[in-house]
């Protein structure tokens, strides 16, 4: 293998190394490719230096053939885990071990107890801890809200399990994404993925014995209560009003506090909640491949990384609502977006325009409807403010 300066890859020793290894290094390590001054350059006689990913601080000489790039490392790891999977679920079903007859008798490919039993056994890892939130990307947590979404979750979804993109046309473009970036893509592929909500059973698809009673920390909103009182909004109800202020909170996974006692009680978790507390969620890493890989011609765009609750993407070719402060591909990238977007005004008035001229008897119904809902939601909205207004917010 070739490699180049300042490029990120993942240690495998080939035989040379394993036999005349001149570093620490282990199977699986990140390095960074470095040159050394004084010494030959990167690639003279097959070999290289390497050094921290992050700091490039020295680390020794390697083969060059005992590096692989981070997605190349990730379909081995992923080959391995399939052919040790096959080879433990041949044995039980051939009754070649020493579990019981009912660990394996119903036992069917790619079963949770199989993957349990895997890695209660050391035969795999654990599985990597990520997800993806729904709100980030405009759409409601609840499945049936999702589902329904056109640019929504599930189009992040699909590209996380993509096998072969890259392979022909209508694929997802990779130009100017990083080699991290890009080994995103299809990183879900083969893996045990759950759409997991927030009244799902308690206690499954994941060890209780590891979490349960761990510790965890989040960063509460304060609010201000009429009466002066601040506090997260499991301290203080009533009228509340945000301070703009955040603090540290730490909670035991598995317990929650009684906002009348103040003593602590049993609480069942399930793995939606789980993955809040313990999983990194990349949904704004998907959200920018998309972005940057569709060359700015996709709505993810317009995203605003300033936004981190329940964001509100545009349609496809549509304007935002509000200008991005923080476009999740850069401002270079949401200007290409915006030059060829239009508002979401035009865009409304577009879509009744066609509707008319495929039903034009409709023309004088629909302009009355219009006027009169118009109409009502300003009024609506001039109330909301001044509310709004009222309360400080």
């Amino acid at each position: 293998m070739k490699v180049r300066v300042n490029q990120k890859l993942v240690f495998v020793p080939n035989m040379l190394d394993q036999i005349d290894g001149r570093t620490n290094l282990k199977k699986g390590d990140l390095v960074k490719v470095i040159n050394v001054r004084g010494c030959p350059p990167a690639n003279t006689m097959g070999h290289c230096y390497v050094g921290h990913p992050e700091t490039g601080e020295f680390i020794g000489m390697v083969s060059c053939n005992s590096l692989v790039t981070p997605k190349e490392w990730k379909e081995h790891q992923r080959a391995v885990y399939h052919a040790k999977r096959g080879i433990l679920l041949t044995l039980r079903l051939l009754g070649a071990t020493n579990a019981p007859k009912a660990t394996y008798e119903n036992i069917k490919d790619g079963s949770q107890a199989l993957f349990d039993e895997l890695v209660a056994s050391g035969h795999i890892q654990k599985q990597d801890k990520f997800y993806i939130c729904p709100h980030k990307f405009g759409s409601g947590l609840k499945l049936m809200e999702f589902s329904n979404d056109t640019h929504g979750p599930l189009q992040a979804l699909a590209i996380l399990l993509s096998n072969g993109n890259g392979q022909g046309g209508g694929d997802l473009g990779t130009d100017g994404l990083t080699e991290d970036e890009q080994a995103l893509i299809g990183s879900w592929a083969g893996d045990p993925v759950i759409v997991a909500g927030d009244y799902g059973e308690p206690w499954k698809f994941f060890p209780r014995v590891e979490y349960d009673g761990k510790t965890y920390e989040t960063q509460e909103t304060l609010y201000r209560q009429d009466n002066g009182r601040v506090g997260t909004a499991d301290e203080v109800n009533g009228r509340l009003t945000p301070t703009g202020k955040k603090r540290t909170v730490t909670h035991t996974f598995g317990q929650r506090v009684d906002r009348t006692t103040g003593e602590s009680e049993p609480r069942d978790e399930n793995l939606y909640s789980l993955a809040q507390c313990f999983f990194e969620d990349i949904s704004d890493k998907i959200i920018r491949v998309v972005a940057i890989g569709e060359g700015g011609c996709h709505p993810w765009a317009a995203i605003d990384l300033a936004e981190d609750g329940w964001r509100h993407p545009p349609a496809w070719g549509v304007l935002p609502e509000k200008e991005p402060k923080k476009p999740i591909g850069g401002k270079k990238l949401y200007n290409v977006y915006k030059k060829h977007a239009k508002p979401a005004t035009v865009d409304m008035a577009d879509t009744l325009a066609h509707m008319v001229l495929r039903n034009p008897e409709t023309a004088d119904t629909l302009l009355a409807l219009v006027t009169e809902k118009i109409t009502t939601a300003k009024k609506q909205a001039l109330e909301a403010a001044a509310e709004r207004h009222r309360r400080g917010w």
